[in-house]
């Protein structure tokens, strides 16, 4: 069984808000229940290895552990289990590394702005990481004679 988020979602407002359990869970709320936990913890897993697999590829291809941690810590603060890490992803994730040294500006503080700001867009910096290099300026309202904060 392989089912996507829109499935679990369809899944749990069939069971919770029609009161309905999807024929492929049939026998009542318990066993919905666990067969939806189950489900959930499946999926989980496969994102766990598939974390694992893309960082041994990551390696493999030579790039840095500084890259990949970085790409983690990004992925944490924008809430994503994963985040790429091609070619174009690790120069991003060096630049956002370099403004956390040289201006103090953190993708902690982006990643706030970006729930607030952009929360029904956010899986866009997953999908293509430069799209936070874009954004940055407008997450960091630089005044002059101030300091850079998040506004």
């Amino acid at each position: 069984m392989n089912f996507g988020t829109y499935d679990l979602q369809q899944l749990i407002y069939n069971q919770l808000v029609r009161g309905q359990v999807d024929v492929r869970m049939s026998g009542g709320r318990n066993k919905f229940s666990k067969d939806l936990a189950k489900l959930i913890f499946e999926t989980f897993l496969e994102d766990l290895q598939m974390n694992r697999d893309m960082k041994t590829e990551a390696r493999a291809r030579g790039v840095s552990e500084k890259n990949i941690k970085m790409s983690e810590i990004v992925g944490k603060a924008l809430g994503f289990d994963v985040m790429p890490l091609t070619e174009e992803a690790c120069k991003v994730y060096e630049w956002i590394a370099e403004q956390e040294l040289s201006n103090g500006q953190k993708i902690t503080t982006f990643a706030e702005w970006a729930k607030k700001e952009k929360a029904q867009y956010i899986r866009m910096y997953r999908k293509d990481v430069s799209n936070i290099k874009i954004d940055w300026s407008l997450a960091f309202a630089v005044v002059p004679g101030r300091d850079t904060e998040f506004i």
